[in-house]
């Protein structure tokens, strides 16, 4: 699976400030979005017992009367930081100042990391059939990272235009304080992708932790039994 990158510019070609004294921008708005990926580990060091309270967004598929065990799970993360750089010019008059959105770097980042139950990494099947399981989770985050990174780039350029890519003219006392809230509008918009993003990751998550699947990844190891227990779950 791939990790894209994109790099996007928004907005008209123009001055910074036209004879009327109004704000229009300079150059187009640079939007770029970068995810990025570290490499997979694998943790086989914890036991059943260590990982029997383990708390996981996965909803138990199996029924409540079930006696369930974790044979491994994806911890994984997806982080994202981002930085805005305005641009800012004086007035012909000098009088106030003319602000606007020179670039926004976004940064997307995976840190897979999947966790097997020492007893299940013991046997050669059940690793092999664990692990495979898990990484269609991990497989699962970079889908989501890469859609999301079209998405990010081009809804916060609706959000910014909705807003304007430039502001003012304003009085030069107050062009801190607009500064500021040019930034805090940016991470206020990435902040609601970023919620859409992880509700559409929980979902398609739970979607591949299903009992179809679950029962499939425990017929390809018919003769595995965790060590205590006598009921067969994942």
């Amino acid at each position: 699976m791939c990790i894209l990158a994109m790099g996007v510019g928004f907005g008209p070609y123009a001055r910074a400030a036209n004879e009327g004294g109004g704000c229009v921008l300079p150059k187009a708005v640079d939007i770029s979005v970068l995810p990025s990926a570290s490499a997979l580990s694998i943790d086989t060091s914890r036991s059943y017992k260590d990982m029997k309270n383990e708390n996981i967004d996965t909803i138990n598929p199996y029924d409540h009367g079930s006696t369930t065990y974790l044979n491994g799970y994806m911890d994984g993360t997806i982080g994202m930081n981002h930085a805005t750089r305005l641009g800012f010019q004086k007035t012909p008059h000098g009088d106030g100042l003319c602000l606007w959105y020179d670039t926004i770097e976004i940064n997307m980042t995976i840190e897979p990391k999947i966790v097997i139950a020492a007893e299940a990494a013991a046997d050669d099947c059940m690793y092999e059939a664990t692990l495979a399981h898990e990484k269609k989770h991990v497989r699962a985050d970079r889908e989501i990272v890469n859609k999301y990174a079209q998405v990010m780039a081009q809804k916060l350029s609706d959000g910014l235009s909705q807003r304007g890519f430039v502001a003012g003219p304003v009085p030069a006392a107050d062009g801190e304080a607009i500064a500021e809230r040019m930034r805090h509008t940016v991470g206020q918009l990435l902040d609601l992708e970023y919620k859409k993003m992880d509700l559409e990751r929980r979902e398609m998550q739970q979607e591949i932790d299903s009992l179809e699947e679950y029962n499939r990844v425990m017929a390809l190891c018919p003769d595995y039994k965790p060590p205590g227990v006598k009921e067969t779950r994942r």
